[in-house]
């Protein structure tokens, strides 16, 4: 059988006042928790931060903070995300009747892109960048998957095509032959030889 015991607590003064200091620092964290839990709800167009947005956020910030401990100089496409997201127009035939613009497909691929939080990255390493004295450089997107990395020849190519085959013989991934084009120009913007750097 168990029995509990209820007794009164006399703090001393100092206790009482360590007391009272502890409640106005858990009132002060609750408001501004409270504050920024508002802010996110507005800002998110009346949608309250989930759980997944916190974790996407988590690995953003652990990929970012090993690439500015890497790497002295950042280079990365200057991507405007709400341009590649817009929904495809509707198209008619000539009785009016509206033809397959796959939009259903289209907003697949938008939820993919908006998931994988291309600005929200480019912004978390900016910051970590300017706190690590680390530089950062944002390059003209324009042809970087389709120009061959060794040649410069324009090899016109589908998104669903991932490999890059030239006639001056390079083969390798789509992927890797548009990271050699963005490393290339980041080098030619910044006007310098070489832009990747071991850490200081």
């Amino acid at each position: 059988m168990r029995k509990t015991f209820m007794y009164r607590l006399y703090p001393t003064d100092a206790v009482d006042h360590k007391l009272l200091w502890t409640l106005s620092r858990c009132r002060e964290l609750y408001n501004v928790v409270l504050t920024e839990r508002r802010d996110a709800y507005t800002c998110h167009v009346k949608q309250h931060p989930n759980y997944y947005d916190e974790q996407t956020r988590k690995q953003l910030t652990r990929a970012a903070k090993k690439l500015v401990q890497c790497y002295q100089v950042i280079v990365f496409e200057d991507i405007q995300v709400g341009n590649l997201i817009r929904k495809p127009k509707p198209t008619q035939d000539v009785n009016g009747k509206y033809l397959p613009n796959r939009a259903s497909a289209k907003g697949g691929l938008n939820k993919s892109m908006l998931d994988a939080g291309w600005g929200i990255f480019v912004s978390i390493c900016s910051v970590k960048a300017a706190w690590a004295g680390r530089t950062i450089i944002t390059v003209d997107p324009k042809f970087t998957s389709q120009v061959c990395s060794q040649c410069g020849q324009v090899k016109k190519k589908d998104l669903s095509e991932r490999w890059h085959s030239c006639d001056c013989g390079a083969e390798l991934d789509r992927d890797v032959n548009a990271a050699i084009n963005i490393l290339e120009r980041g080098r030619r913007q910044r006007g310098a030889t070489r832009v990747e750097a071991p850490c200081l």
